[in-house]
Order: C-alpha cells, then sequence, then structure tokens
C-alpha cells in the first residue's frame, strides 16, 4: 500500500499557477544542514505568526496568533495547519487576494531545533519539548495539544537562561542577531533516541565551583544533595576512551585505571560528567581517610559519584537549566549494569526546604550539603546559584611548618599552618595537632622531609611558645581541618586534621568566608566571579593602578573586589556613587547616619559604624543627637562628594534615622519591614505589602512602597514632624498588632523567631529613636549586588519577585528615573498622626 502524501492537504488549497508559493514534494535531506525552523510573519486576514518545524522530509506547521513570547508564564494557542514542504523555509512574498492565506509573507526568524525525546512518539502523545537557536528564539520550549482538541495546541517558553518573565510580546518588536557564521552542526540520532550535533566533547572543561553559605535561600527552585567528603573529579568520555581530571585540571586518568577501565568498558557515550570520588565506609557515607589510604595504596576501591553533565551526545549544555542536565543524566545512568563503581547523586527529600533542609542534614551527621538552583545554567568557577552549606567549620590550610613530638607520640607533635591574604602573604593560622593516628603522623613525617627549609614561611614570624622545636617547611602542602570558630587573632580554633588535599595549589588557599544571609535566587543574576575573585583576591595592581579619582577624590585600591559575585571592584562601587548621588542624597541630606563599611570587601569582615574616627572628608559633617545616655554626635552628608567620599572609605551600606536634623527628636517617617519567612513564596510578601498598605490608607496616611535588597520589602509613610519618638514607635507597634490580629496566618509582630514560622514578621522597630533603616538607593553587602530600589505599587506582581538581586549595581541607574516618578509625591503626602489615628489603633492619643 503507497504511503500517504504529506504533502497532499497543501497541495490541494492551492492554486500554483496563480501562487508564487513553493510546490514542493516531501524529502529527507543528508546536507550538514541540521533541523531547520523557521516563523513565518503572515500578514493574512489577520496579522499572525507560522511557526514550523522540520521533521519528517516537510515543515510541521502551526499557525500562532499572538506569536511566540519569552514570558514562560505565558502561553500561546498554536494552531496546527497542514504540513508544508521545505522550499517554504525560504518563502517570502505576497500570496495573492481570494486564494488561501492571501497576504504577506516574511521570514521573522530562523535557526536550528534540537528534539527532547521522540518525536515521532510526541506528535502522538500531543507534546514536544525542544530547543531552539535561532535570531530571535533560544533555549527550551514546549508544544503540547489540548485534550479533544486535534489542531489546538499551546506554545510556551520553558524557565532557562533565555527565558525573560514579565516579557510580554516585546520580542516581537525586537531586532533579530545574526546567526553564527557557517552551517549548524548537523544532528545525529543517539542511542537515546535524542538528536544531538555530532561532534566530538572539548579537550577540557573548566569545572563549575559551590560558593559557601550561611543559611539556605528563599525559593522552591532549589535541590540539595550530600556534599561528598571527597575529590572532585571530571571525566572525558569519547567511545572507550576516557581521561580524568581534578577540579584544578590537572589530569588523574593513570592513578585512577581501575575507573578509567571501568567506563572505557561501558561505553555510555561521548562528553563529559562531573562528580567527586570517594570512598564509602560501611555505614555507606564519604570516609575521607579511606579515600586518602586507597589511593596510596589500593584505587579499586574508589567510587565515582556524578552529579552534573555539561557536555554529553555532541551537545554542549552548559547553557542548558540544571532541570535539563539532570534529565540528560538520568538517561546516561539507565544504561548502568548493576555493580558498576559508579553513582548518581540524587537530591534530598523535596519536603525540606529552607533552613529545614540544612538541620535534617545535621542530625543525619552529614558534613554538609550542596544546593542548586534548577534553573540556573553550568557556568565555570564560583557560583551563587551552585551552593555548599556546611554543619562543621572546615578550612583548607597550608603547612608552613611542624613542632617536635612530645610524650609518646612519634613523628611529630603539630603542624603550623596558615592562610594566603590578598597580597599573596601566607599568615599564621594556628597549629593543628589532633586528628591524627599513628600511621597518618607517620605519612604527615614523609610528605614534609623533602620540604624542610631553613627559613619560617609566615608573615610575620608567628610567636610561639620557647620551648617549642619548630622545623620550617616550604608552604606547597594542603591539608584540610576541621574547626570550632575563628579567633579574633584570625586563629582556627579545635582544629583537627582531616586529609591532605592533593587537587588545590597552595596559592589558591584563601580564608573561605560564608556569603551573608543567602545566596541569589534568580539564575540570571550577572557575570560569574573565577575562583580567585569569589575568594576576594584580584591581581595585583601596579603602583599607578592602585589609585584612581573620582570627582578629584583619590580612590585607594581602586582594583580591589568589594563583590565576587559578579565580580565588582571598589572603583566601580565608588562610580557607582557617583553616578547615582542625585537619586540617592535627597534620602541621605540632613539625616543621621548608620554605614555598614566592608574594608576588605563583603567577603571579609563588616561592621556598622556611626561614626567617622578620622577628619571628616568633604560633604560630610558631624551632627549632634539625642541618646538615652546624652547627646551623641554622628554624621550625615551634605553633597555628593561626601557620598563618594563615604564610599572610598570603604563603606557599602547607608542607613538613615526616621529623623532630620535640626530636630532629631522628631521623626518624619514610619517604616513598616516586611521581614518575612525565608521560605514563603514572593506571592505571600507581594499580598502583605497590599494589605499593610490598605491598613495604612484606612488610617488616613499614604504608603510608599521599596525593596531592601534582602527578602522583604519595607513601607515608608511620610508623617509630619509633631510627635516624639516613643509615640511613633507606639503607633508603628500598633499598626504591626493590628496587621497580626487581622491576618495572624499571615503575619506575626512578635520578635521570637519561632513565631514567625510560615508568617512575616512586621517589624516595627525601625521607627525607634537611634534606630535606622536602610536608604533607597543603597548598596547591600549581599552576593549579588542589591540595591534597594523605590517602587510603584503598580510594580507589585506577584509573578515577578524583586527581591535579593533584581536590582542590583548593574541595574540600578537605569531603573532610578522610574524610581523617582513612583516617590514623586512623597513630600506632598505627609500626613498628621492624629488623635483620630491613634485611637483607631486603641492608643491613648
Amino acid at each position: 500500500m503507497p504511503r500517504p502524501d504529506p504533502l497532499a492537504p497543501y497541495h490541494a488549497k492551492r492554486d500554483f499557477a496563480a501562487t508564487p508559493e513553493p510546490t514542493g514534494r516531501p524529502e529527507s535531506r543528508s546536507e550538514p544542514q541540521g533541523l531547520q525552523f523557521v516563523v513565518q510573519r503572515h500578514a493574512a486576514r489577520r496579522l499572525h505568526y507560522d511557526f514550523r518545524l522540520e521533521w519528517g522530509g516537510t515543515l510541521k506547521s502551526w499557525a500562532v496568533p499572538k506569536g511566540p513570547s519569552l514570558d514562560p508564564d505565558i502561553q500561546r494557542l498554536a494552531v496546527q495547519v497542514e504540513d508544508h514542504p521545505l522550499e517554504y523555509a525560504d518563502f517570502e512574498g505576497t500570496i495573492p487576494p481570494g486564494h488561501y492565506g492571501a497576504g504577506e509573507v516574511a521570514v521573522w526568524d530562523r535557526g536550528v531545533w534540537i528534539p527532547r525525546g521522540d518525536v515521532d512518539e510526541g506528535l502522538r502523545r500531543g507534546k514536544l519539548q525542544f530547543e531552539l537557536r535561532g535570531t530571535r528564539l533560544h533555549g527550551e520550549w514546549t508544544l503540547y495539544r489540548l485534550a479533544h482538541e486535534p489542531t489546538q495546541w499551546m506554545l510556551r517558553k520553558r524557565r532557562d537562561p533565555h527565558a525573560r518573565p514579565g516579557d510580554g510580546d516585546a520580542v516581537l518588536h525586537e531586532e533579530p542577531t545574526p546567526l553564527p557564521a557557517g552551517p549548524p552542526t548537523p544532528p545525529t540520532r543517539a542511542r537515546n533516541g535524542r538528536w544531538a550535533a555530532g561532534a566530538a566533547p572539548p579537550q577540557i572543561i573548566e569545572p563549575q565551583l559551590a560558593t559557601l553559605v550561611d543559611r539556605p535561600p528563599a525559593g522552591n527552585r532549589w535541590v540539595y544533595e550530600i556534599k561528598y567528603d571527597g575529590y572532585r573529579m571530571l571525566a572525558r568520555l569519547e567511545g572507550e576512551h576516557v581521561r580524568l581530571f581534578s577540579r584544578n585540571g590537572l589530569e588523574w586518568t593513570d592513578r585512577l585505571s581501575a575507573l578509567v577501565r571501568t567506563l572505557s568498558v561501558l561505553r555510555l557515550g561521548s562528553g563529559w560528567l562531573d562528580g567527586e570520588i570517594v570512598v564509602m565506609d560501611a555505614q555507606g557515607r564519604t570516609d575521607f581517610h579511606a579515600l586518602q589510604a586507597a589511593l596510596d595504596r589500593d584505587a579499586s576501591q574508589v567510587e565515582y559519584v556524578v552529579f552534573d553533565v555539561p557536555w554529553w551526545g555532541g551537545r554542549d549544555l552548559r547553557e542548558e537549566p540544571l532541570h535539563a542536565r539532570l534529565e540528560v543524566l538520568d538517561r546516561v545512568f539507565e544504561q548502568l549494569p548493576p555493580g558498576v563503581p559508579l553513582a548518581r547523586s540524587r537530591p534530598l527529600d523535596p519536603q525540606y526546604v529552607g533552613q529545614a533542609v540544612l538541620q535534617a542534614a545535621c542530625r543525619m551527621g552529614l558534613e554538609g550539603l550542596i544546593g542548586k538552583h534548577l534553573d540556573a545554567p553550568y557556568r565555570a568557577g564560583r557560583s551563587p546559584h551552585w551552593i555548599k552549606l556546611k554543619c562543621r567549620g572546615e578550612q583548607e590550610v597550608v603547612v608552613g611548618g611542624y613542632t617536635e613530638p612530645g610524650g609518646s607520640r612519634g613523628h611529630l607533635g603539630a603542624l603550623l599552618v596558615g592562610i594566603h591574604d590578598e597580597e599573596g602573604k601566607l599568615r599564621y593560622a594556628g597549629r593543628v595537632g589532633s586528628g591524627f593516628d599513628e600511621r597518618t603522623l607517620a605519612q604527615m613525617w614523609q610528605r614534609l622531609q623533602p620540604l624542610r627549609a631553613p627559613r619560617c614561611p609566615f608573615v610575620p614570624r608567628p610567636t610561639l611558645p620557647r620551648a617549642t622545636t619548630v622545623h620550617w617547611v616550604r608552604p606547597e602542602l594542603v591539608v584540610q581541618v576541621r574547626f570550632a570558630t575563628w579567633t579574633h587573632e584570625g586563629l582556627l580554633r579545635q582544629a583537627s586534621f582531616v586529609g591532605v588535599r592533593e587537587d588545590k595549589p597552595a596559592k589558591e588557599v584563601r580564608r573561605e568566608v560564608a556569603e551573608p544571609r543567602s545566596a541569589p535566587d534568580d539564575p540570571a543574576s550577572g557575570p560569574t566571579a573565577s575562583p580567585a575573585a569569589a575568594a576576594g583576591t584580584a591581581p595585583r595592581a601596579s603602583a599607578k593602578e592602585r589609585r584612581a579619582d573620582v570627582r578629584g577624590i583619590p580612590v585607594s585600591n581602586p582594583h580591589r573586589l568589594v563583590y565576587s559575585v559578579p565580580r565588582v571592584t571598589k572603583l566601580e562601587v565608588v562610580r557607582y556613587h557617583e553616578a547615582i548621588g542625585e537619586h540617592l542624597l535627597p534620602h541621605l541630606l540632613s539625616r543621621p547616619l548608620s554605614l555598614v563599611r566592608c574594608p576588605q570587601g563583603t567577603g571579609g569582615d563588616c561592621f556598622f559604624q556611626k561614626h567617622v574616627q578620622t577628619r571628616l572628608p568633604d560633604g560630610v559633617v558631624a551632627v549632634e543627637v539625642p541618646s538615652s545616655e546624652g547627646p551623641d554626635t554622628q554624621v550625615a552628608v551634605t553633597s555628593i562628594e561626601g557620598v563618594i567620599a563615604l564610599a572610598q572609605y570603604g563603606n557599602v551600606e547607608f542607613h538613615t534615622w526616621g529623623a532630620r536634623m535640626p530636630r532629631p527628636d522628631r521623626p518624619d517617617r514610619l517604616t513598616m519591614d516586611l521581614d518575612p519567612d525565608p521560605d514563603l513564596p514572593w506571592s505571600s510578601v507581594v499580598e502583605a505589602a497590599q494589605l499593610t498598605r490598605v491598613l495604612l490608607e484606612e488610617l488616613g496616611l499614604v504608603a510608599f512602597l521599596k525593596t531592601t535588597g534582602g527578602k522583604g520589602l519595607h513601607i515608608v509613610t511620610p508623617i509630619r514632624t509633631t510627635r516624639g519618638w516613643d509615640e511613633v514607635k507606639a503607633f508603628a507597634k500598633a499598626v504591626a498588632s493590628r496587621l497580626a490580629t487581622v491576618a495572624p496566618q499571615r503575619f506575626t509582630a512578635r520578635l521570637t523567631k519561632t513565631r514567625r514560622e510560615g508568617r512575616i514578621f512586621v517589624d516595627y522597630l525601625r521607627n525607634g529613636r537611634g534606630a535606622t533603616a536602610v536608604a533607597a538607593y543603597s548598596l547591600r553587602a549581599r552576593p549579588g549586588a542589591p540595591v534597594s530600589m523605590p517602587l510603584a505599587w503598580e510594580a507589585l506582581d506577584p509573578r515577578e519577585d524583586l527581591r535579593g538581586e533584581h536590582f542590583n549595581i548593574r541595574n540600578a541607574l537605569a531603573h532610578a528615573p522610574g524610581a523617582d516618578a513612583a516617590w514623586a509625591a512623597y513630600e506632598e503626602s505627609r500626613r498628621t498622626l492624629t488623635v483620630n489615628m491613634m485611637r483607631a489603633l486603641g492608643l491613648d492619643g
């Protein structure tokens, strides 16, 4: 029986003597052009966009009335029409009036498409997932058929780095970007039924590294895996040819020959796997001591735990979101026979989110967790979307010497260890004397003998007890230690030896500091820093480069990193304050300030400062304010030059009083700080802000909105200076209590953290004497370099999370005009806190 002609419906609808459309015939192309897609703008009776995918020798076609959208929350109707010939992908012209599809046709976008899964099965079942690589459309997409509607489908952009929430139909009006030169790589059928470009994997891939944070971030798009106690290892596979590389690019192929043989025999495919080599104990936990012993004697015990796949089957997956890479990894592991020393790292139970996931891990006796954002790409270097959380303090340190043993102990007494500072000098960090057994003591002593040196490598030389006999060594050996805490002198307290680190050069060892609060929740957060940048260091600058001027103000150490993610230097921070100054200054003028200074960058120690101890620079003045202990002298700024000067001093955040000079005893604003439980979704914060606004407006006040640069929002109300601090604070507390009474499931006014679970704490304490709130347009000393941004109430959308680094040092200036407009009526909106308002909240007016 002859196969039906798939183009028969196409031919039946057209008179080719009158229309310029190609006649065409089904064909299978052999030239290396890949699977093409095309989107044509079709001005027929109604303007629409024709979406076409090459498959089976024709173009599968859908009419999309409103055109594609890059917003993953927008789904577009796509009506399936007859298959078109491949030549139609090049068609542009006018279909004459009176003929099917009459109107202008123009190519709007074109490129290659890469199916996800079996296309024929997807067409039959009514669901296609695919990647587009065009001039306007990129990334992951889905087409799915509506139930009981054979021709009606929906086209939707999937969440990935190419998605643009809130974009609407903006992409329809943008200019296209050129396609890369040359034809796309031809696709080949992979063993698992997917289509992928037929190319060899790259020779080397730089791994993505985790950023240490002090607690899990908010949001439900994070997954958590066990933090394994082993060595990071990447595997390059090309058929039976296998090579293994450590995280710093050293080849371990010969040293792990047993694992290489296993991977070679399996012939999993072509690509790169990312994971950790480990040795498990009897309880199934990783044992770093056992791993080192196995590497020294019998590496056949070593297992490879795989957690990512940056490249596979001819496709570079590094720009794919994590959830898509994990799907590929699942298919790789479906091929594995039982009993091989290859394991797949699995996310923990999703019932645990936020801080609960770390608490559960620590109760289980785990070392810690690795958290990963499901929508983030794979990026070389430190990433804010790949984080590590530790149950116990751990640190890599460099051995600079050892002491003689005492008593019955053999070989050595304690290791003397250090950490490099930002200038590359090895600073003494203390002694490590516990954690050894007889075997590890002997092994460590043997490792140190070839490194013996006549001089102390630490700067400055540490002060040790007189009776201590010390042997100095060249600072080349890196060891891992566990410890209780850091002392104020920068020494490790209660340090215990874990093992030798052979996968990291000594020169790269820096003090590892947890980023404050939480990691950002937006995968499109800007450029990722290099490993050195994430450690808070930058390349050494020349004497000329160590100074710069901004408005005549000398900037010392301009290339010092203030933020590691994204990479932001001190000079960039100072220039930000110069650029944003005209918008920031009105929020600072005449207000006493509290400053957050980070002299060594946000990865180092940051602290609040109310007084500038040095001579006050131009544009900064001393002001006298009341306090419970009498008059107190603080600072205020009078010009943009003053703002720049404070930034040069290492200031990152500006926090302001709720009163202005010369009446610091009379508040002129009310600030309600909505501080949500970290696990609450953005939509709950939006609802809470709107309810707070309603209450304030019912009282007769005007509410203005701004982000904090953190996880909450500020609602600011301008008031006349008719009442003192105690009355204003009481009023703010009464507002918070009223919200908690009206909606107890949403709000709490209690300070106790146990009362905040699943709710929003309405922090009224910003309204007390001496209390401050972060100023509008101020930077925050947090990952992502976020900025506190004024907002119009209309901008508050539950579908677009505006917290954290949504507004940041890179985009704040562009948003500033709109933000100023949102608060344009601030001064004229001042209201008096009347007796009736006080009584409405149950206060004595």
